[in-house]
């Protein structure tokens, strides 16, 4: 590809420097890494490496590529795929087999004030019914067409972690009614020593907040671990896996929306209970 059209188009995502696109530039087999794909492989600028590729064979019929690596280059943020590299595409041109001077992939970046629909539209219809005919999309609509491919595993994942879920907030709200029931004495007595309602409503739903946030707080340090063991192992399928502060606030609030829940019906139980329940125990 050509460099520089390739880090105006990423430039929101990469972090293409000067050096590297002048690295690349001034050697022809040179090529730039990602961090995540660098470290993962041991790699570094000057190395000599070789690539064996599955599908793009050369004109003599190896299928190993040889390249220097100008360049590692960073994301802007740490949840960008680095796990790629960057090549020239007149070497790569050059010596593969078939395609010769054909594209796969073009990159397209409106002029301000051009609506996306438009530049669609105009392209794939200057395109229609000609040998090469275009399928022009977002890059959003793109990311979309390429993770459905994992639709019936994602869907499975969720399946069975929302099964998994559910039972488990069933479990809780289900220990909190047992709870109740076996303190009806004990809150009886709350009553006859003259602590309203509101405070036993508040007593319980601070109690259930407490055991959530005892889990939130086991959970993530847990889901920290496993985020940590598996970022290099699933690098290639999940490029940067972190826990990003988004997700622990989301993760944060759905704790305590779901303590509100399960605790919810306990906590008017215990309103419920009459002071005259304190006298059945004695």
């Amino acid at each position: 590809m050509e460099p520089r059209s390739y880090a105006r188009f990423f430039a929101d995502q990469y972090d293409f420097t000067e050096s590297h696109l002048t690295a690349i530039e001034s050697s022809r087999d040179g090529l730039l890494v990602g961090r995540s794909l660098a470290d993962r492989e041991g790699w570094d600028v000057g190395d000599r490496i070789v690539l064996t590729s599955t599908d793009a064979v050369k004109a003599d019929g190896s299928a190993e590529w040889g390249f220097r690596i100008a360049g590692i280059f960073d994301g802007i943020d740490k949840t960008a795929d680095t796990s790629f590299v960057v090549m020239r595409y007149d070497y790569f041109n050059a010596a593969r087999s078939f395609g010769v001077d054909t594209v796969g992939n073009f990159g397209i970046l409106p002029a301000d004030g051009t609506r996306s629909a438009d530049v669609i539209r105009a392209i794939d219809t200057r395109f229609a019914n000609s040998a090469f005919e275009t399928r022009t999309r977002t890059e959003s609509e793109f990311m979309k067409a390429f993770v459905a491919q994992f639709a019936d595993i994602t869907t499975i994942v969720r399946l069975i972690a929302g099964a998994s879920f559910i039972t488990i907030l069933m479990i809780v709200a289900n220990t909190m009614f047992f709870a109740i029931r076996e303190r009806t004495m004990e809150i009886g007595v709350l009553k006859v020593l003259g602590f309203s309602g509101g405070y036993i409503l508040r007593s319980v739903l601070a109690e259930m907040l407490w055991t959530f946030l005892l889990g939130l707080i086991l959970g993530l340090l847990a889901a920290a671990l496993a985020t940590s063991a598996l970022a290099a192992p699933l690098s290639t399928f999940v490029p940067s896996l972190v826990l990003t502060p988004r997700i622990l606030m989301t993760a944060g609030g759905f704790a305590f929306l779901f303590a509100l829940l399960t605790g919810g019906l306990p906590a008017l139980n215990a309103v419920r209970v009459p002071a005259s329940a304190a006298l059945k125990g004695i």
